[in-house]
């Protein structure tokens, strides 16, 4: 599961630098749902009513100007999620950074929870105990067996 999460982030570190160079745009065959990637974000717009004058449907990938890219303010990656519903469109933009945050957050926990303590050392928090007689762990006070064993 550890190996999932850290494959998952790298996606979306990838996903991230490629959404700052190209707008990937998908549209279904009315053009009522369109999801964009852009600017290190991931936008989702649904229109109540059939979009007949949609100038493309299905897959559509396109190179960002250098003026619309990250260097101006309104697209900057790094900014809130939003969410708008109105007259029955929804529109909602999430940054990339949020779904990395919390699969790298997750990834963490389960790499740290997984490690494994080599012999002679503390099981709670790994300290060498080579040559401890006092029967604990003088880093975090957990009672160990005598002698780091």
């Amino acid at each position: 599961m550890k190996w999932t999460g850290a494959l998952v982030c790298v996606l979306l570190i990838g996903l991230f630098a490629l959404s700052m160079e190209y707008q990937v745009d998908w549209k279904n065959t009315d053009a009522s749902v369109v999801v964009t990637f852009w600017c290190g974000h991931l936008s989702f717009n649904h229109y109540p009513f059939e979009r007949p004058t949609a100038s493309h449907l299905g897959w559509k990938a396109s190179r960002i100007q250098l003026s619309d890219s990250f260097w101006r303010r309104v697209t900057i990656p790094f900014r809130p999620p939003g969410l708008v519903w109105n007259n029955g469109r929804i529109w909602l933009q999430l940054p990339l950074w949020i779904p990395f945050v919390i699969v790298a957050s997750a990834s963490a926990v389960l790499w740290w929870r997984e490690r494994t303590i080599p012999p002679g050392h503390c099981p709670t928090c790994g300290y060498n105990l080579t040559g401890n007689v006092s029967g604990r762990c003088p880093e975090c006070g957990q009672a160990v067996a005598s002698g780091g064993q």
